[in-house]
């Protein structure tokens, strides 16, 4: 269910605020024409800031991150708003804060951790790592290669 700006949530207010925050996010990667971000995320020049880009930023505070760290975190990573809320958001997070007993703060720093594949590479890395018996950072265990993950695990065991 998407969440998007109405007279309940603040209105015309709402939506200015979120507007200066894509501003913001704007000025802050250091674009200067639309061309960087076209190449880097095109479906975004044509997305709706009250429909798509909105509720993502609001689900991410949903979690229990403050605004602040939303706009951060869509800073480091700014294909989290490329992402559907429903068939990515919620999933990885729920596996990460259940399975995974992960906590905010590991999102905060690596929110990159919702472009990875949830089946592919996410279930498959934490289960070896799990039975492993070590705790590896979420960047480490997903970033690196196939290879240097087979080797970090040699090394661990």
């Amino acid at each position: 269910m998407a969440t998007t700006c109405n007279n309940s949530s603040g209105g015309v207010e709402a939506v200015l605020f979120w507007q200066s925050v894509f501003f913001r996010i704007w000025i802050d990667l250091g674009l200067r024409t639309w061309r960087p971000l076209a190449y880097q995320d095109s479906v975004l020049l044509v997305s709706s800031v009250e429909n798509t880009l909105i509720p993502k930023l609001e689900y991410l505070m949903s979690l229990g991150f403050s605004k602040d760290d939303a706009v951060g975190m869509v800073l480091r990573c700014p294909g989290l708003f490329t992402f559907s809320v429903e068939n990515n958001f919620k999933p990885k997070f729920e596996y990460l804060s259940g399975e995974m007993e992960g906590k905010l703060e590991e999102l905060k720093e690596f929110p990159q951790f919702f472009a990875f594949s949830l089946e592919k590479r996410i279930k498959p890395r934490h289960i070896e790592v799990v039975q492993s018996g070590v705790k590896v950072p979420l960047p480490v265990m997903l970033t690196s290669t196939d290879e240097e993950f087979r080797e970090l695990m040699r090394q661990i065991l």
